[in-house]
């Protein structure tokens, strides 16, 4: 293609191979961007786990970590 266009073997050299990886010299990888977690205290079993919707549980003002801590909470009568 490039010789169709009429360029040299100079020009065709710095297109494909010694020009090529200069072309994103430019670029500066930024830092990843790392998001706070927040960790929350099961009202049972007292473990602090991230609350991310549909993996924990609430109940009144309680919140657990699990079925587990719930269930037993519930046995116990929430007290």
């Amino acid at each position: 293609i490039f010789k169709e266009l009429g360029l040299g073997p100079k020009k065709i050299d710095l297109l494909c191979k010694s020009n090529i990886f200069h072309l994103l010299d430019w670029f500066v990888p930024t830092s990843p961007n790392i998001p706070n977690k927040e960790f929350v205290d099961c009202s049972w079993c007292k473990g602090k786990f991230e609350p991310i919707e549909g993996t924990y549980f609430s109940k009144f003002s309680f919140v657990y970590c699990s079925t587990t801590c719930l269930r037993s909470h519930r046995e116990a009568g929430f007290v």
